[in-house]
């Protein structure tokens, strides 16, 4: 049995079998260290980046969860308006609508808004020159600090509206309102009505103007 190993051709050197096997070894014991070197180089900068991630993903999540809990209380609060609007409730208004911040927009972009104290005045005039006067919200819809209703107002024309006489049509008014809520009072309200099919259904003809 050999005990040499050969390296070349004629002019080949001879390394003793023992010698080469620990040369061998030593190579294989080298590559597996490097490889798994490697290895954990990768996972530590998987296990990094996955923190990285999962922490931004805790922040974004909270600020998420932060802002659907703060929409959410901004419906309820729109919702219990309009229901307390059906149900006459006066004082209800007084304490939601801002004592010093609230203003009233109508059409949306008047550049004259009214103050709380002309709104909440319209509002008893209109329950009563309209005794069945009920208001149907269609959607609600929150955005931020914002919460959109697209809603209707319906009532008996049985008596006389702003000087216009008792026609005794059911009248059926759409609007848009669009209300902006800070710490749980209504600071901001704009809203769009649908005067001219509101005028239609009182017997108005809208004709164009003459020409000359």
């Amino acid at each position: 049995m050999r005990n040499v190993f050969y390296i070349g051709g004629k002019t080949s050197s001879q390394i003793p079998i023992p010698v080469m096997q620990k040369i061998t070894n030593q190579y294989f014991i080298n590559n597996k260290e490097n490889k798994m070197k490697k290895l954990l180089t990768i996972l530590l900068l998987i296990l990094m980046l996955s923190l990285v991630i999962s922490c931004n993903c805790n922040t974004d999540c909270k600020s998420l969860k932060t802002q659907a809990q703060l929409e959410e209380r901004n419906l309820e609060l729109v919702h219990q308006m309009w229901t307390e609007w059906n149900n006459r409730n006066i004082e209800f208004f007084w304490e939601v609508l801002d004592s010093s911040k609230y203003v009233y927009y109508s059409p949306a972009n008047n550049p004259n808004p009214d103050p709380r104290e002309n709104i909440i005045e319209g509002m008893e005039k209109i329950w009563k020159d309209a005794p069945d006067v009920s208001l149907n919200v269609k959607e609600l819809m929150a955005s931020g600090d914002k919460v959109i209703s697209i809603m209707t107002f319906s009532f008996t024309h049985s008596q006389e509206y702003n000087g216009i006489p008792a026609t005794g049509n059911k009248i059926e008014v759409s609007t848009i309102n669009i209300v902006r809520i800070e710490d749980g009072k209504i600071i901001e309200e704009r809203e769009s009505v649908d005067t001219l099919g509101f005028l239609k259904q009182l017997g108005y003809k809208i004709q164009p103007p003459k020409q000359n």
